[in-house]
This record gives structure tokens, sequence and C-alpha cells, in this order.
């Protein structure tokens, strides 16, 4: 009878134990989700109105008269754009673009309705990178007559000083919302990007 008992014991005991690590393994985050924890609990945190801090993007396509290449780098603000009804809070976006017609071109756009308010005749922006201190710019409108986009001039200085900065700070006023200085995690741009055989559209 003693003896029956101490056997459940023991096997009651071996039970514990091979569940315990069966839970242990089943519930311990794997290799690579460790490192993603890890990386999420090393991330500085998103203060409030800012956004994700995001890479430039890159895109090419042909000209479908001329048969030239036409190249694109864009980028997302870190910053919140505040604007007020009938529009909502939005992101801008600083894109750069080359083409056999027009050439390089800086743009400056929201990412969503609203519009960006300036004397486009005499308009004169401030922009910011990394430390040194702000130069101005000359802003003019969208061909299309779009008051989401705006172009910087001179486009060569602008990119030059864009291709060393790791932030870049840019002036913007939004229709009732005032001026806001808008913010650029710039840092990574690769310009000119290399050529690539594309074949034009059909």
């Amino acid at each position: 009878m003693n003896r029956n008992l101490g056997d459940i014991f023991v096997n009651s005991a071996i039970v514990c134990v091979v569940a315990g690590a069966v839970v242990f393994f089943a519930t311990r985050p794997s290799g690579d989700a460790s490192r993603q924890l890890s990386d999420t609990m090393s991330r500085p945190p998103v203060a409030d109105g800012e956004v994700e801090a995001k890479r430039w993007s890159y895109d090419r396509d042909i000209d479908s008269m001329t048969g030239g290449q036409v190249t694109h780098a864009c980028l997302t603000s870190r910053d919140q754009v505040r604007q007020v009804w009938p529009y909502e809070n939005t992101t801008a976006d600083l894109c750069i673009r080359n083409a056999p017609r027009s050439g390089l071109e800086i743009d400056v756009s929201l990412s969503a309705h609203g519009q960006l308010i300036c004397d486009f005749d005499n308009c004169v922006i401030r922009a910011r990178f990394d430390d040194l201190p702000f130069e101005t710019f000359r802003m003019s409108h969208a061909a299309d007559g779009s008051t989401e986009t705006a172009f910087i001039t001179p486009a060569k200085h602008f990119l030059a000083r864009l291709k060393s900065a790791r932030r870049t700070r840019i002036e913007l006023t939004i229709y009732k919302a005032g001026t806001q200085t808008i913010a650029f995690e710039s840092a990574g741009l690769i310009w000119p990007r290399p050529r690539m055989i594309m074949h034009p559209p059909n």
C-alpha cells in the first residue's frame, strides 16, 4: 500500500515537470520574436503630433512621349500637419523628381486634402538642414493649380543640402492653421539613382 502511494506521488511529480516544460517552450518567444520585442522596447516613443519615422521610397517609370526615364524619391514627414475644418490633420511628403522634359524638380505636398497658403508670385519659405542656420527658398505653385503641392527652387541647391542632412525642417503656412515647421528624417538619400534598362509602355 505504501509502495503504491509512493509510485503515485512519483508519477504525479513527473507529469507536473513534463507539463511545465511543455508550457515553457510553447510560450517562450522564438529568436526572431525576441529580437522584434527587443527592437520594439528599445525604439524611442513617438511623441504626440508625430508619426513613425519613414525611409525614402524610390520609383521610376518611362515618359511615354520621349522614352526617357523618370525617377522619383519621396519621404513622408515625421511631424503631423495641423489643419482645421473642413480638412483633417495629415502628414507632408517631400519628393524629388527628375524627368527628361522638366529636369530636376523638388516639391512638398500635403498627404491628404488641404491648402498650402503662399503668395505664389513672391513666395519665400525657410528651410533648415540639421543645425545649420536656416536658408530661404522660393516656392511656386503646381501647374495644375493644386493647393496641396508646391515646388521648391532652386532645386539643385536644395538637393545639395538635403543629401548631407540627417534632418530637414521646412516652414509651411497652412490654411487657417498658421505657419508650421515640418520635420523630415532625410538621412540616407541615394540620388541620383542608378539607371536601369527599361522598355517604354506599349
